[in-house]
């Protein structure tokens, strides 16, 4: 019979790819292409005789609008995501310290939630 090794706490590893750093190069990167998009429609729209190639600018709008939009929420969702962890953290922190349990312990504080030990100091 084997042993469940699913480790009850560990750390969220984000590749380099998909940090907040390279996502935020990523948007920036992205309103440029999307306002080069956009001057390029303005120029076509001077000449008539470019009307046929005004897809290449709405494509590239389009393509750069939606990579724009997906980082976007990822980085909220993830920026949310931190926010409620953070807030949960606290809550169980201000909890504990207000129970009668919390004169028996000085440093480090110790916190049981559902079931499971969490270890932190001040």
């Amino acid at each position: 019979m084997q042993t469940d090794n699913i480790p009850v706490f560990r750390k969220v590893i984000i590749p380099w790819y998909d940090s907040e750093a390279s996502c935020m190069l990523m948007i920036l990167l992205m309103d440029f292409i999307f306002i080069f998009g956009s001057i390029g429609i303005a120029l076509i729209l001077e000449k008539p005789e470019f009307y046929e190639y005004i897809w290449v600018p709405i494509l590239i709008m389009g393509l750069s609008g939606g990579i724009l939009v997906s980082t976007t929420a990822r980085l909220i969702k993830r920026y949310l995501n931190w926010r409620k962890f953070a807030r949960d953290k606290i809550t169980d922190y201000m909890f504990f310290l207000n129970s009668s349990k919390a004169i028996f312990y000085n440093y480090p504080i110790y916190i049981f939630k559902m079931g499971k030990s969490w270890s932190g100091g001040i």
